[in-house]
């Protein structure tokens, strides 16, 4: 499966955009999740060129895309994928910014239409397995206040994990203006509450998404919300998914204090960040990191 591509956005380029229609080209464009207005802004004038010009009209220069695997494996995946989601054309790419974390993740397309998401990860499986029982768990739950991906099948080629979920709709979406985050983290806590707490897990704590931010939680076009990358999703202090959102939040917005949450939950995130930063020193996102423990690390 050959096909040409732009590498977007600018400077990062961690996303392939294929460019063989313009279903395919917005697909690609709709993995996009920024968050800051150079970002948003460079996403809304290529999905606009895309609609007037066409997804050849894309600025860059014309590139390919290699899976990090050999062929024969490749060649396996795909056929494993097309058994579940029907026969496809092309694929959307979506790399990792850390290169401390090895994996990447695709949109299968059929003639643009995409029919299916696929995130590929190597070595250990755990976080495929933790993500395919929280959204099947959340999914059961039928939350109200925002929609989850439908889990669809995980599986194993050579060392490469996957799970496949439903795909979302390929349109615009943004951070969220004012989310409503009582309602979406006790949809959050109910959803996970049926897997059960681990017997080493401290009586007080509660189920927690575990990457609860901006760039995972999205407001489509009339204020409807869906919530992504559940892979993180465990136990931990009350209130701690909205310390991380706040911090997020406050880095976004150049804000330099966070006063929500406990303090148990926020040395929680401090700790899980102190062990993030040596992984993540030459990682694109060290920057996110280091601003999150100047906002918590009090």
């Amino acid at each position: 499966m050959t096909e040409q591509y732009r590498a977007f956005p600018p400077g990062r380029g961690h996303l392939k955009i294929p460019v063989s229609s313009r279903r395919a080209a917005r697909a690609g464009l709709a993995m996009y999740a920024p968050c800051r207005p150079k970002g948003v802004l460079a996403r809304w004038v290529a999905w606009r060129i895309v609609g007037v010009l066409g997804a050849g009209a894309l600025p860059g220069h014309p590139t390919t895309w290699k899976p990090p695997m050999s062929e024969a494996m490749w060649a396996a995946l795909v056929t494993e994928w097309a058994d579940v989601a029907g026969r496809f054309d092309g694929v959307a790419v979506h790399e990792r910014l850390q290169a401390s974390r090895s994996g990447f993740a695709v949109m299968l397309l059929k003639e643009g239409d995409p029919l299916a998401f696929v995130k590929v990860r190597e070595g250990d499986g755990t976080s495929i397995d933790n993500e395919f029982r929280a959204l099947g768990a959340v999914a059961n739950h039928e939350p109200g206040a925002f929609v989850v991906p439908r889990p669809v099948t995980t599986g194993e080629v050579g060392g490469w994990h996957y799970l496949m979920t439903s795909s979302l709709a390929p349109e615009l979406h943004r951070m969220p203006v004012h989310p409503p985050l009582g309602r979406v983290l006790e949809d959050v806590r109910n959803g996970l509450s049926s897997l059960g707490r681990p017997t080493d897990t401290p009586a007080h704590w509660e189920p927690m998404h575990g990457d609860f931010t901006p760039w995972n939680l999205r407001e489509c076009r009339g204020g409807s919300l869906f919530l992504i990358d559940w892979e993180d999703a465990g136990w931990a202090p009350p209130g701690a998914d909205e310390v991380l959102y706040r911090a997020v939040e406050a880095m976004l917005t150049g804000k330099h204090r966070v006063d929500a949450g406990s303090r148990e939950a926020r040395t929680f995130w401090v700790e899980r960040l102190r062990g993030r930063q040596v992984a993540t020193a030459d990682d694109q996102d060290a920057g996110v990191v280091e601003a999150l423990l100047g906002l918590l690390d009090d």
